[in-house]
């Protein structure tokens, strides 16, 4: 349901990213691959096997939770025992030791702040004035009044959402939305339910480009970098990943009022296939140019 527009938003991201640091691309970067592949190469074909194979496991698991019904947080915390006691059941102080503690012990701070929010009512008292917004357009007495007030409930939304997951991180956020948006869809039309839910994913999945801390991943990768000695401040993450954050919800906006407003029922798979065909020979001129300019694939 979101792939279409997500693979929208690839091609501009990139392309506003690359403006962005246009000093930085600029020149010609050379790269001993031998060099690398020495430095980084994989030392135990065997262990990799191993280890790929329980990660697969773990990932399989966490799709079949629908059906399973275990906790994710139980699948991934049995996945890393099992890794451990695979691959080195005798050292475990060694593996532990390159564990990223800083950035696990950040989350865990960073959860306990965000359900002290939600225990004091700051998320609650987003989602009430969120539904006092959407009710303030449109109304279930006409057609009309129903895709004005759909419309307005998907910006809302999403771009709540968006700038919510920016600054408060966005697995939380959701999980407290989710019964939020359920209540609107039911005090003000069954019919907002579906296109909602999907308004409040795509605004927590963009949201967490905004900033360092609006996504697992950004921290994750903070932490790594500034291990190998270049930290990431949040100001600096914040000019190039707030605009990245801007640009795709706007585009994922047209998405969706293109998809549930204007298409509807009956017409969104329609939509959807033509945006998907827009935006593949968008990108196949895209890779054209680059190589018409000498350019790389990368």
């Amino acid at each position: 349901e979101m792939g279409p527009g997500i693979l929208m938003c690839i091609v501009p991201s990139f392309m506003l990213i690359k403006w962005f640091y246009a000093d930085e691309f600029s020149g010609v970067r050379v790269r001993d691959v031998a060099e690398l592949e020495a430095k980084y190469g994989i030392k135990d074909p065997a262990m990799l096997k191993v280890a790929g194979v329980i990660l697969f496991l773990v990932i399989l698991n966490f799709f079949l939770h629908p059906i399973t019904h275990i906790a994710v947080s139980w699948i991934a915390l049995v996945g890393a025992v099992v890794m451990l006691l695979a691959t080195d059941p005798h050292e475990l102080e060694e593996p532990l030791h390159h564990v990223e503690w800083t950035t696990l012990l950040f989350f865990a701070g960073l959860f306990v702040l965000v359900h002290s929010l939600q225990y004091i009512g700051v998320i609650d008292f987003i989602g009430t004035y969120v539904e006092k917004a959407i009710s303030a357009f449109g109304d279930n007495t006409t057609e009309q009044g129903r895709t004005v007030r759909l419309a307005a409930a998907i910006l809302i939304v999403l771009w709540v959402s968006a700038v919510a997951s920016a600054f408060i991180d966005n697995i939380p956020y959701t999980a407290t939305m989710i019964p939020i948006v359920l209540q609107i869809a039911d005090s003000l039309g069954d019919y907002l339910l579906s296109p909602l839910i999907w308004a409040l994913a795509f605004g927590a999945c963009l949201g967490g480009n905004g900033t360092l801390i609006g996504a697992s991943a950004n921290v994750v990768t903070a932490g790594m970098s500034e291990d190998a000695g270049y930290p990431i401040s949040f100001n600096e993450f914040f000019k190039a990943g707030f605009p990245v954050m801007i640009l795709t919800t706007f585009i994922v906006s047209l998405y969706m009022l293109l998809v549930y407003v204007v298409g509807g029922e009956e017409g969104a798979t329609s939509i959807k296939l033509i945006l998907v065909g827009v935006t593949t020979i968008s990108i196949i001129i895209q890779l054209s140019r680059g190589r018409s300019k000498g350019k790389s694939f990368s």
